[in-house]
């Protein structure tokens, strides 16, 4: 059984542009791209004269240590 022309040909194409792809994936990855790495300029920068998560009424994790003993739920025993 032979396979036909046009299929032989449309695999062959499919399986040189993946290995491309993934040959161009890894020597790239030590110039940034797919190493996983995010550049320091991708997270937004704090500013002067901002106001904070107090502004939306968000209070700031306390330091304060847990309680020893929980707290009852209503309609628990």
């Amino acid at each position: 059984m032979e396979i036909p022309k046009p299929i032989a040909i449309a695999v062959i194409a499919i399986v040189v542009v993946l290995a491309i792809g993934i040959g161009w994936y890894y020597l790239s990855a030590g110039n940034g791209g797919g190493s996983g790495n995010v550049p320091a300029h991708a997270y937004p920068q704090p500013q002067q004269n901002q106001p904070g998560v107090e502004a939306y009424g968000v209070q700031p994790p306390s330091n304060q240590p847990a309680p020893s003993v929980s707290i009852p739920l209503p309609g628990r025993k």
